[in-house]
This record gives C-alpha cells, structure tokens and sequence, in this order.
C-alpha cells in the first residue's frame, strides 16, 4: 500500500513494508509499529541504483545509516562532515570543529 507523506502526518500508522513516497523517493517501513522502535528504508533508486538510507529510532535515539556512494553523496555537507574530506563544519559551511561535543552543539 502506498500513501503519501501527508497521511503519515496525519498520525495513522504503517505496517510493516507498507510504503510512502517523500521527496520522490519510496519510503518504507522495514518493522512493524510499536511505540519505542522504528526502522524505514529510503530507496534511491530512481536515481541511485542500489543506494538507500536506512533511519532506525529507538525511543529518543536515531540512527541512521547510508548505503552508496559519492554519486549519490558525494556532494554533501553536514553534521556528519563533508562526504570527501571528512572534515566537520559549523553550520555556516566553513568554520572546521574538530570537537565532537562541540559540533554537535553547533548543530543542535
């Protein structure tokens, strides 16, 4: 089955490998709903063959883990630091933090 974003937004529930598409991309809840854990697949594919991101939460924690590579990443910068250089911005794209506590300050 497939929805749109709006309709999760709305507080109905997925289940399990139902889809949905956000940003063009297809959406889909890998495990079933429960109130402290979810996991959701991003597939790419339309326009990254084979790559996706998977978001996991686990009551507050998030995780979330990439599966490509610099096509479909390569250009981007962010809390997790710029894809090719592995370096760690504030969020105004130059300054370098080498601190994690305080890069992730920065970007709270």
């Amino acid at each position: 089955m497939r929805r749109t974003m709006s309709s999760v937004n709305t507080g109905s529930t997925l289940n399990t490998k139902e889809s949905f598409i956000f940003a063009g991309y297809t959406v889909t809840q890998l495990t079933p709903s429960c109130v402290s854990k979810r996991e959701y697949k991003i597939d790419l594919s339309p326009t990254y063959e084979g790559q996706y991101i998977i978001v996991q939460a686990f009551r507050e924690f998030i995780r979330v883990k990439f599966t490509g590579d610099a096509r479909a990443f390569g250009n981007t910068v962010g809390l997790l630091g710029d894809y090719k250089t592995g370096k760690t911005f504030a969020r105004d794209g130059s300054t370098v933090i080498h601190d994690f506590i305080d890069l992730g300050n920065e970007w709270q």
